[in-house]
């Protein structure tokens, strides 16, 4: 069962991004071993994977249907081949750092959204845009 009701349009959007953003990760980890003994990288990988699971129940308790999978960020990635990374390290980050940049924008316009229920948009508020804030910090203190 997929649900059509705007609310679960703006969850699946919201789902769809996180998971673009654990797969980013994961495979620039694996790309660049040096990133994944970064603390911050590995702890920012693992907030996007427990957004993924806090969206999933989310959607799930709205009777939605979490979409299957997601491609990674594709400002990390070449366009003919998802899985092969094209951008160095440093790139990489400073593209992390934009991601997490569109993370929070994504949550802002999502509390904006009157389809959206009052509990969804508590989570969004009170859990979920607070990590994101947290994440793009983290970033930022990694690119200059």
């Amino acid at each position: 069962m997929i649900s059509k009701s705007p609310d679960d349009k703006i969850l699946r959007a919201l789902l769809r991004g996180e998971l673009a953003a654990v797969e980013s990760y994961r495979q620039a980890i694996r790309c660049f071993p040096e990133l994944a003994a970064h603390p911050l990288i590995e702890g920012v990988r693992a907030d996007h994977s427990r957004a993924v699971t806090t969206l999933t129940n989310l959607m799930v308790s709205h009777g939605g249907d979490p979409p299957p999978e997601s491609e990674p960020w594709n400002f990390l990635f070449e366009a003919d081949d998802p899985k092969r990374i094209f951008t160095p390290p440093c790139a990489a980050l400073a593209a992390f750092k934009q991601g997490e940049k569109h993370t929070v924008s994504q949550y802002k316009l999502a509390l904006e959204e009157d389809d959206l229920p009052s509990p969804a948009k508590a989570v969004i508020r009170d859990e979920l845009l607070p990590l994101a804030w947290k994440n793009w910090l983290h970033m930022a203190t990694l690119v200059t």
